[in-house]
């Protein structure tokens, strides 16, 4: 199933969006993310859903989201809840909330 997301850009979104719950295992949650990443501006709507997860415990995680806010072109909106991720521990997370708040 995660071999058709990436072929697939018709596939329902909200049966996707399902899948970043945190009981999802983890490569399925990342394939997820990186669906919506790939969508680029088509992804505006479901980014609340998304940035849900930008406390993950994942740094991985916390990665994909910030893609796919930097990816949907919505950084500016959601400026308030990039910024934290500038003192990320991880320090691709704070590269990529970096590009984030440097789109906005």
């Amino acid at each position: 199933m995660v071999a058709i997301w990436r072929d697939e850009p018709s596939l329902n979104t909200l049966s996707v969006a399902k899948l970043l719950a945190a009981d999802t295992p983890e490569a399925v949650r990342i394939e997820a993310f990186q669906f919506f990443a790939r969508l680029g501006s088509q992804a505006k709507p479901y980014v609340a859903a998304v940035l849900k997860h930008a406390s993950d415990p994942d740094p991985n995680v916390r990665a994909a989201v910030l893609a796919v806010v930097l990816g949907s072109g919505v950084s500016a909106e959601n400026a308030a809840a990039i910024r934290p991720l500038l003192d990320d521990p991880r320090g691709e997370v704070r590269v990529v909330a970096a590009r984030c708040l440097a789109q906005a």
